[in-house]
């Protein structure tokens, strides 16, 4: 009897009239236009998401173009600086590419309190290599196969940058606020994996708190995986920020806990637009960013 029911609520779903996009079929609002009027057919023709994304185009897909690009930048601006070196190994490993990362916004502690605040958002989309660019985003692409839709482009990206953000300072707080150690041993940060760290701790904590044995379920078995991942961590020959993986997954968790499903209807429109605008504003942050690290690489070399 159980299994016939989820059955038939898996089947209960309906396309959007707007966009033709699956949605839950008691949804009243299309997570994907935006529409407030799912059932209306307007189009078939494919119009865009709520956050300004082509139809087809997800904000995961976005995020590792975007990080890409950075990657491209920041050994660009290793050979451009005259430290080239191997560019093999560095463009593989991200040995001998400290120039680069540095050029394009590597987090160091002592800069970013010296007044360049840039090195925040840019950190982000900085890879030691090309092994370390594809191990975060194929942890991306998995955790938002199931984040994004469930949170909403704007949530899942407000979400992402954040955490991100936060993991920039996580070295700091541990090492100079409670460990005591001067803030030049405090080390530079690059790298995804404090955002994707908070991305598994946003949808935990989102898991875990429903009310359905189903989604604990699924809130139990990611946690197990976080934290498995979080130890792992620990055992690699190479250089890791733990403080950066715990910042983001602190506040990823936080934001778990406030952010409602994309299909909720207990979703004020005026929330929709304060997550919309967090999204926006964090995303603008991080373009100027790496206009600053373009013209601060510019004027270094």
């Amino acid at each position: 009897m159980t299994e016939d029911r989820e059955r038939a609520d898996e089947r209960d779903v309906k396309q959007c009239g707007r966009c033709q996009a699956w949605i839950p079929g008691v949804a009243t609002m299309c997570a994907y236009c935006g529409t407030n009027d799912p059932d209306k057919r307007i189009s078939s023709k494919p119009l865009r998401s709520p956050i300004g994304l082509p139809h087809g185009v997800t904000v995961v897909r976005a995020i590792t173009a975007v990080t890409a690009v950075w990657f491209v930048v920041s050994v660009w601006l290793q050979i451009a600086s005259g430290h080239g070196g191997n560019v093999a190994e560095a463009v593989v490993t991200g040995r001998g590419l400290w120039h680069g990362l540095w050029f394009a916004g590597v987090a160091h502690a002592e800069s970013i309190r010296g007044g360049e605040w840039w090195r925040v958002p840019s950190c982000v989309f900085l890879h030691v290599g090309l092994i370390h660019f594809a191990v975060n985003m194929f942890s991306l692409r998995s955790l938002g196969a199931l984040g994004e839709p469930l949170f909403g482009g704007s949530r899942f990206l407000t979400i992402y940058l954040a955490s991100g953000f936060a993991s920039a300072f996580g070295p700091e707080l541990w090492h100079h606020v409670i460990r005591g150690e001067a803030l030049a041993a405090v080390p530079p940060q690059a790298g995804a994996s404090g955002a994707i760290f908070g991305i598994g701790a946003a949808m935990t904590a989102f898991m875990l708190k429903q009310p359905t044995g189903r989604a604990r379920q699924i809130g139990f078995t990611l946690a197990w995986n976080l934290a498995m991942s979080f130890a792992v961590c620990f055992f690699l020959p190479i250089p890791i920020s733990h403080a950066g993986h715990a910042a983001g997954a602190l506040v990823g968790a936080a934001m778990g806990l406030v952010a409602k499903d994309a299909f909720s209807t207990r979703i004020s429109p005026e929330s929709r637009r304060n997550w919309w605008a967090a999204a926006a504003t964090l995303s603008v942050a991080t373009l100027v960013a790496f206009g600053f690290a373009f013209r601060f690489a510019m004027g270094a070399m």
